[in-house]
This record gives C-alpha cells, structure tokens and sequence, in this order.
C-alpha cells in the first residue's frame, strides 16, 4: 500500500513548499486548505496527489514520486502546523 510508504517530515517540509505552497499558503493568500487543516485527509493524500480534487490539480510521478509524497503526508501529519 502506498500509505505504508514511511516519510520524512523534513523533506516533507521542503517539498511541501515547492509544489503545495502556493495554494495551500499558511495566511491570506491560500486557495486551498492550509497544511494544518490538511491533517484530516491524511490518509487519502496519494488520491488527491495522483488524481487531483476540485481545483486541485493532479501531479504525475515525474513531478513527485511516491516517496516524495509520503514525505509531505508525514509532514502534513506530524510537522505542520
């Protein structure tokens, strides 16, 4: 399962900034939830990375591999704030 990839938070973090930042901004300037509020999708993540939800785009696997995704969700999980 790809949820049981393990992540790492601080390069979730950085990854995070590059490629989720600019619509889930902490502050005014968001479009979309910010990270904190991201927490309760946890679990579903891959789903809207891959495929994408509402507005939100999806991102193939030359723009982030799965690895580079279960590193933002372990950031999203347990870093952001």
């Amino acid at each position: 399962s790809l949820n049981a990839i393990p992540g790492d938070q601080v390069r979730g973090k950085e990854l995070f900034s590059k490629a989720c930042a600019h619509c889930h901004a902490s502050g005014t300037q968001a479009v979309a939830p910010q990270p904190r509020a991201l927490r309760r999708y946890y679990k579903r993540v891959f789903l809207y990375v891959r495929a994408g939800k509402s507005e939100m785009p999806f991102f193939s696997y030359d723009k982030l591999s799965n690895q580079d995704v279960a590193d933002i969700k372990e950031w999203l999980y347990r870093g952001a704030r």
